[in-house]
């Protein structure tokens, strides 16, 4: 059985979000360590980039003449959709089921360390926006899955680029 690319390396990028999440709750990193787990959601984006990088080039290798920017940024967007719905899924029940209480307690060790930069914080800070933002894990939430589409959709267009360039 031959899995389109977009499909397999989705579904890698979801299982490697989800064991990421997993590592970081075991070391403390969203418990006991916030110091660093302020630090450790960035590696989300790397293992996007892998499993972008590997899906895009496999994608190029199977159809060489006809592999365009636009179609590696389609087949990019695919495989993030894929990756990001099982993703978001498990944060999801992580977020209130597993660790209901992290966020919360993130953004209470950030504002009292003086930490103000990151486009969630600045949400979670602004006292205007709480009539807009009504919990802080909804706004994660939202957060997290528009993080996958959106960095994702601009490391997909570059690494279509750079395909397209080698030839």
């Amino acid at each position: 059985m031959n899995i389109k690319p977009e499909i397999r390396y989705g579904i890698l990028g979801a299982t490697g979000l989800i064991l990421w999440t997993i590592i970081q709750y075991f070391a403390g990193f969203h418990t006991s360590r916030l110091y660093w787990g302020q630090f450790s959601g960035y590696f989300i984006h790397v293992i996007i980039f892998y499993t972008l990088l590997k899906g895009l080039k496999e994608k190029y290798h199977d159809n060489p003449g006809i592999f365009s920017l636009r179609k590696g940024l389609r087949e990019g967007v695919i495989q993030l959709f894929i990756t990001a719905i099982p993703a978001s899924a498990f944060m999801f029940i992580y977020d209130y089921k597993l660790n209901p209480l992290w966020v919360e307690n993130m953004i209470e060790y950030q504002r009292h360390h003086g930490f103000s930069t990151g486009f969630f914080l600045k949400f979670a800070n602004d006292p205007a926006a709480q009539a807009i933002v009504l919990s802080n894990t909804e706004t994660h939430l939202c957060i997290y899955f528009l993080t996958i589409l959106s960095a994702g959709a601009s490391m997909a267009f570059m690494i279509s680029a750079y395909l397209i360039s080698r030839k």
